[in-house]
């Protein structure tokens, strides 16, 4: 009986519950590759979407560099434009120097105000122009070329697309900061070649000025020593002719003539005395006798007055 049980126990199993395991395993089989694939589209559609996600907003930053980089760059180019210039403001159609010309200069420490001593105002160490134009046109040249990105396959671009855009961020940053730093240079050097000009055009106005109130002071002593020749000469054509009129109707008296005796006789020797005619007439014809004094003799007594002979 004891093999009898033995025998039954080792029994090998039926066809049938072969075929159950089996069908059982396959089964498992079908549902586990079933999972595998539903996880792994879902892993691929899931990728794609951060990798759009990524290219989106790598693109988006991207074209926003660009379009900085094209208003600073055109900025820029006009700045260089502008420096060149040598119109001042101001409306007064002045000219400068060539900016261009404009040389550094080192930095100056403030000293206060001391007893007799004017304060100095400290100023700081500036580039000459020519530096500070190069600075401009390397900053302006490293983004020329700087174009948008338009096509992203995969997040290794999207990253390059990014890094760039952030390159490009950073140098427009720099242009902007060396255009900006060129522009107030170029103001300054403006305003102090108007200064300059204006102190020049004050001084030669002046000049012209005092030069023409010396020509009006010199013409007008001209004028007043022409005037005082020309009245001197008439002066003294006046002189003259006043003394020629009286050298011609200033003769003395030579002679008289006696109403009743019908002679005359003329002075002579040197008192030019006055000798009347015999016969003891009355003097006339404008003598100096006295009437009534017979032949009284005059003469001149040297003192204005008269004495006999």
């Amino acid at each position: 009986m004891a093999e009898q049980i033995s025998t039954q126990t080792t029994k090998p199993p039926t066809r049938k519950l072969r075929r159950r395991t089996v069908a059982i395993i396959a089964a498992a089989a079908i549902v586990l590759a079933g999972g595998i694939t539903v996880s792994s589209v879902s892993a691929a559609n899931a990728a794609s979407a951060e990798t759009a996600r990524e290219c989106a907003a790598a693109i988006k930053s991207d074209a926003t560099a660009t379009e900085n980089v094209t208003t600073d760059v055109k900025a820029a180019d006009e700045l260089l434009l502008k420096v060149k210039s040598v119109d001042l403001p101001g409306g007064e159609g002045w000219k400068s120097r060539s900016y261009l010309s404009r040389p550094g200069a080192d930095a100056v420490k403030a000293v206060p105000a001391s007893a007799g001593v004017a304060a100095v105002a400290g100023t700081p160490a500036r580039h000459s122009a020519a530096w500070l134009i190069n600075d401009v046109i390397a900053a302006r040249d490293t983004l020329a070329a700087t174009k948008a990105a338009t096509k992203c396959v995969d997040r290794t671009q999207a990253k390059r697309i990014a890094t760039a855009a952030k390159t490009a961020t950073a140098d427009t940053a720099a242009l902007a900061t060396t255009s900006k730093v060129l522009l107030a240079d170029f103001t300054t050097f403006q305003t102090e070649e108007h200064a300059r000009v204006a102190a020049e055009v004050a001084a030669a106005k002046k000049a012209a000025e005092e030069a023409a109130a010396a020509a009006a002071a010199a013409a007008a002593a001209q004028a007043a020593a022409q005037a005082a020749a020309e009245e001197a000469a008439r002066q003294a054509a006046a002189r003259n002719s006043y003394s020629g009129g009286s050298s011609s109707g200033g003769g003395g008296y030579s002679g008289g003539s006696s109403s009743g005796g019908g002679g005359s006789s003329s002075s002579s020797g040197g008192g030019g005395g006055y000798h009347p005619p015999s016969g003891g007439g009355p003097i006339g014809g404008g003598g100096v006798g006295t009437p009534g004094q017979g032949n009284q003799c005059k003469t001149s007594n040297g003192m204005g007055g008269t004495t006999n002979c």
